[in-house]
């Protein structure tokens, strides 16, 4: 297996035994830079796509819980008030932990993006 220097000036030839399956720090005996070779599906894409995945999918059950609650809001208490401001904070709070998982994502899959 040939790997390519971060730099593009130099390659390797290494066996695939030695990487393994997973993601490898490797660095390069010229020019002694350092980055992480390994599998597509263990790269930041995958994680990415994967939060992403589990964010819609949370953003979509909140919204289904809260049309269910209208429903029980509206016809056991007198005011709708109470209904949009928790619908209002559940918004703010589902913006918020967008927010979260973006830094998240931008501290731990950053550094492997340069």
């Amino acid at each position: 297996m040939i790997i390519n220097c971060k730099c593009g000036k130099y390659q390797f030839d290494v066996k695939k035994s030695e990487l393994g399956t997973g993601n490898r720090e490797v660095q390069c005996g010229i020019c002694n830079l350092k980055w992480i070779h390994g599998n597509k599906l263990n790269s930041k894409n995958f994680y990415f796509s994967r939060v992403l995945f589990f964010f819609v999918i949370f953003f979509g059950l909140s919204i289904i819980v809260l049309d269910y609650l209208q429903i029980f809001i509206i016809t056991n208490i007198p005011s709708f008030q109470t209904y949009y401001l928790a619908k209002e904070q559940l918004i703010i709070n589902i913006g918020q932990f967008y927010h979260l998982v973006k830094e998240v994502l931008i501290l731990n899959i950053g550094p492997y993006l340069k």
